[in-house]
């Protein structure tokens, strides 16, 4: 099990997504990922999860989930969020001539077709 600040450590980068600019533009910036508490950090990211959720795969699909896969569907979806990103940019700095088609194609469908895959993978 993670500790608190293993937990704020890996999943800060959504929660810098939604913080005001001038705190995450400020001096103190660095040190906010030990200096917020955790509980504002667990919330921001379950609310930013469950929107992204919603928002890009429909209230269905989330639905479809039910309550024993979503929890490691998110986590997973995060994950592979940030994962599909890095290769969508490495994609487009190839400067193939198909770059952006393929770079476009991961970016609408690779992070779900990613989770799910690694979310089986864990059950």
């Amino acid at each position: 099990m993670l500790d608190e600040y293993s937990k704020s450590t890996q999943l800060y980068p959504l929660v810098a997504t939604q913080l005001p600019p001038a705190l995450a533009d400020s001096e103190h910036a660095a040190h906010l990922p030990e200096r917020l508490p955790w509980e504002y950090q667990k919330s921001t990211v379950a609310k930013s999860l469950a929107s992204r959720l919603v928002y890009r795969e429909g209230l269905a699909f989330v639905e479809g989930l039910g309550d024993g896969r979503l929890p490691a569907f998110a986590l997973a979806y995060l994950e592979q969020e940030q994962r599909v990103r890095g290769l969508a940019d490495q994609v487009a700095a190839s400067g193939a001539p198909f770059a952006p088609e393929v770079e476009a194609l991961l970016l609408q469908g690779g992070v779900r077709v990613a989770a799910e895959q690694a979310a089986n993978e864990a059950t």
